[in-house]
């Protein structure tokens, strides 16, 4: 989980992604802390999630369907990106 850090995230950022180069995704599971749904339709699903006893912050953009509950286990693909100091999760 070395990529899910800070630290980590900061050697992909400067990396050139595009077109016929697409940046890393991966894949793990987490445990489900906190839910909500977020913008003018509620289409978008903002989670705190955690993973080898550190907690991230995921982001799924025109989410359909019933929102994950605290507990649950979740197996899905992302890619890594930073708000601030923050590593956040955006799901696809």
């Amino acid at each position: 989980s070395a990529y899910l850090s800070a630290s980590g995230v900061a050697q992909f950022e400067p990396m050139p992604w595009g077109q016929g180069f697409p940046a890393p995704v991966f894949c793990d599971e987490f445990e489900v802390v906190q839910v909500e749904s977020s913008g003018k339709h509620r289409h978008h699903l903002k989670m705190q999630v955690r993973r080898d006893g550190m907690t991230f912050q995921a982001m799924k953009f025109h989410h359909r369907g019933d929102l994950p509950t605290p507990g649950q286990s979740l197996c899905f693909p992302y890619q890594v990106s930073t708000h601030g100091s923050e590593v956040v999760l955006v799901m696809l």
